[in-house]
């Protein structure tokens, strides 16, 4: 099944209204990369059609990005409009691996998945300066890492 990214993003909300988890827009831009990531490595297809662009502070979906841009830094909304308007039935395997990339970065910060989505060869092939450069899915399906170990 294909989904857009809102729709995923409407997934994701929904599992941390749940969860209690907050987002903020920089944090959920971080989680789509990497559920896209773990799709790709994992099945070869993508969890949503919508391309990353090589951003300054990490990885983007510039629509998602815009639409989400009045929180500023604050948690997103859970009942937000744009939310409920891309509500879609979301498999049992795509909302599983929604699941499993909140629980792997549910203990990170916002600025810490930035860092470490940068520090991925899909993002630092694709970044130059002042530019935004598209992140191919070929690209992060090859170069693709999940770099979401604990430190220490």
């Amino acid at each position: 099944m294909s989904y857009t990214a809102m729709q995923i993003v409407s997934e994701i909300m929904r599992q941390c209204n749940f969860e209690n988890i907050g987002m903020t827009n920089l944090r959920l831009q971080m989680v789509l990369y990497y559920i896209q990531t773990k799709s790709l490595q994992d099945t070869g297809t993508p969890a949503f059609e919508d391309d990353f662009e090589a951003w300054r502070v990490g990885p983007v979906i510039r629509d998602v990005y815009w639409e989400f841009m009045r929180y500023v830094g604050l948690g997103i909304e859970f009942d937000d409009s744009i939310l409920k308007k891309n509500r879609a039935p979301i498999d049992r395997k795509t909302s599983k691996l929604v699941h499993e990339i909140l629980v792997l970065t549910r203990y990170f910060g916002a600025w810490d998945l930035a860092y470490r989505a940068k520090k991925t060869a899909a993002y630092r092939w694709s970044y130059i300066g002042g530019m935004t450069i598209p992140i191919s899915k070929n690209r992060i399906k090859e170069l693709g890492e999940m770099n979401l170990e604990k430190d220490g």
